[in-house]
């Protein structure tokens, strides 16, 4: 199994301080407005960041990409990138044990003075919360289903839009739950490969990588840092639709993402990827990678 679901990933102790608004909590006593937009309308956007032996991955990308979410969705943050920074790393310091660890930070548009839609009843500033939880050491080897679910179309929603509001990956994830898989594989609205519920899908054939185009999908920030390590190390990757057939015969199969790191797929609705284990390229480029995050 991938590292969401292993045990300990995720959780939120008692003593865990999480950041509401310029403030610090206990978990238990952290709290947000019932009314706030997020809540009623999945309103927000959000980044994840992983720690690395107390180093943030990616850090400037991943604040980047926040702001550019938020922008898209006409959320002014209200806070400069530089604030938000000294806000999480704040965070990370009142929490114990992040030397490995999973940080969220979450921008929603703010609270409602009454119920709709309209962006401006929102009454104050927008609501930023940051949390972190310890990470442990994530199984390699993941299981998959396709899932009914389709991806959200860029003619829908453009998906390089970071929102909170994730209801078609859940469901697909139910789906996968229900079936005794791990995780999903969604497809587009044509039928391409689109990605899992929370990670980037690559293929390897004959030593050669491919991964579906960014069209329709969340250009995903250790996505970008595989290809680049990949292509650094001279294998081939290509960045195009990817179809199903090639799935089922594809040689090795792995996911990246920010919980995911890089973990091997070793089925796909009920068959097999390769021999069932963890592939040369694959093994390569988790080696890579551990390199490039844990040197």
């Amino acid at each position: 199994m991938c590292a969401e679901v292993y045990e300990g990933y995720g959780s939120l102790s008692a003593e865990s301080i999480v950041y509401v608004n310029g403030e610090f909590y206990p978990r238990d006593e952290a709290r947000i407005s019932v009314f706030d937009s997020g809540i009623l309308y999945g309103d927000g956007v959000f980044e994840a960041i992983r720690l690395f032996n107390s180093k943030p991955f990616k850090q400037v990308e991943h604040i980047e990409r926040l702001y550019r979410s938020a922008k898209a969705l006409g959320i002014n943050i209200q806070l400069t990138k530089e604030e938000i920074k000294r806000a999480m790393e704040a965070t990370i310091k009142r929490n114990k044990g992040m030397e490995n660890a999973y940080v969220r930070i979450l921008v929603t548009r703010g609270e409602k003075k009454a119920v709709g839609l309209d962006p401006r009843l929102c009454v104050d500033r927008p609501t930023v919360i940051i949390f972190a939880v310890p990470v442990g050491e994530a199984k390699s080897e993941s299981s998959l289903i396709v899932s009914s679910i389709r991806r959200t179309p860029p003619e829908c929603l453009d998906p390089k839009i970071k929102s909170i509001n994730y209801l078609n990956n859940i469901l697909a994830k139910i789906e996968a739950i229900h079936a005794g898989a791990d995780d999903a594989l969604m497809l587009d609205i044509r039928g391409f490969i689109a990605e899992a519920t929370g990670a980037n899908v690559f293929i390897v054939k004959e030593g050669r990588m491919a991964t579906p185009q960014a069209d329709n999908i969340l250009d995903g920030i250790t996505r970008r840092a595989i290809i680049d390590l990949a292509k650094s190390n001279g294998f081939e990757v290509q960045e195009r639709n990817v179809t199903l057939q090639e799935v089922y015969t594809a040689d090795e199969i792995f996911l990246t993402g920010t919980s995911e790191d890089v973990c091997a797929v070793t089925s796909v609705g009920g068959r097999t990827i390769g021999d069932g284990k963890l592939g040369p390229t694959t093994e390569k480029i988790m080696r890579l990678y551990r390199g490039m995050t844990q040197p």
